[in-house]
């Protein structure tokens, strides 16, 4: 599925700090649905010799209030993904093979597309009777 979506300007919304970014999607199904994806990174010397080696980038998302930023809930569970790391090297980056940007914009883009189908799974789920007996 081809989504397009917006970014959320961060001076217009307080909960949006660290490494959240947020995404207004603009696309039909889904348009108007507020993502926010959480994406944080960290350096790791792989062979130990004081020189990073790898860049590991942690990415979830969250639907959530375009004006609050809590979360969407479908029966009582928050719409969004686990925290997934995905690992570059470092010398892909420095050999020209990786363009970090395009890598973490697809990043961003699968995070979205992974919430997106929490949700559809979370309704399919809330449509079945709960049996309590």
């Amino acid at each position: 599925m081809t989504l397009l979506y917006d970014p959320v300007p961060f001076e217009d919304h307080a909960w949006l700090s660290g490494g959240k970014r947020a995404v207004i999607i603009t696309t039909a199904p889904h348009t108007g649905k507020v993502i926010c994806i959480n994406i944080t990174q960290k350096n790791a010397d792989i062979n130990g010799d004081g020189v990073p080696d790898q860049l590991n980038v942690k990415v979830s998302s969250t639907r959530v209030n375009l004006e609050t930023g809590e979360p969407i809930l479908i029966a009582d569970t928050p719409i969004g993904t686990n925290a997934n790391v995905h690992s570059m090297s470092l010398d892909a980056i420095t050999e020209g093979g990786v363009d970090v940007n395009n890598w973490v914009a697809e990043l961003i883009d699968e995070s979205v597309q992974k919430c997106l189908r929490h949700e559809a799974a979370l309704n399919a789920f809330s449509l079945i009777p709960v049996n309590n007996d």
